[in-house]
């Protein structure tokens, strides 16, 4: 790539990544571009994998010890509004309860990410969906 197309690549992106802190707020890009909860885990006691309906894809793995979750890692094939809706999933999961971390719904999602496009709200509902189905997973396989 020649310097000049670099230089207009990265003036782009800078102007994309401007115009969706002015939309979406900071917080919603800070989380886009460095989630804290994304990655796989070093081990994990449970994993679940949804298929959105818009073809996003979210894995949520959890490391849970004595009925808590300890630790809520995700990884997506999914847009800005998926990372960050799966990235609020897992930081409102870590430390709960499993009854209580299950309880947690798409609106939950929605009101901490507060500025996510209507558009992408079914982002939440995927992401509280795979949760609550790494949740359901557990539990099944404990059981067992």
């Amino acid at each position: 790539m020649t310097d000049e197309l670099r230089r207009l690549a990265d003036h782009i992106q800078n102007d994309i990544f401007e115009q969706a802190k002015q939309e979406l707020g900071e917080g919603f890009l800070d989380s886009w571009l460095a989630p804290q909860h994304m990655g796989h885990p070093g081990q994990c006691s449970s994993m679940a994998s949804l298929t959105g309906s818009c073809g996003d894809q979210i894995d949520i793995y959890l490391l849970i010890k004595e009925e808590r979750i300890r630790e809520a890692r995700f990884t997506t094939t999914g847009c800005g509004p998926s990372i960050v809706c799966a990235d609020t999933a897992c930081r409102l999961a870590e430390g709960k309860g499993l009854e209580q971390a299950g309880g947690l719904e798409a609106e939950d999602i929605l009101c901490e990410v507060k500025r996510l496009p209507k558009d992408h709200a079914h982002c939440a509902f995927l992401a509280a969906q795979t949760l609550q189905e790494a949740i359901r997973i557990y539990w099944q396989e404990e059981r067992a």
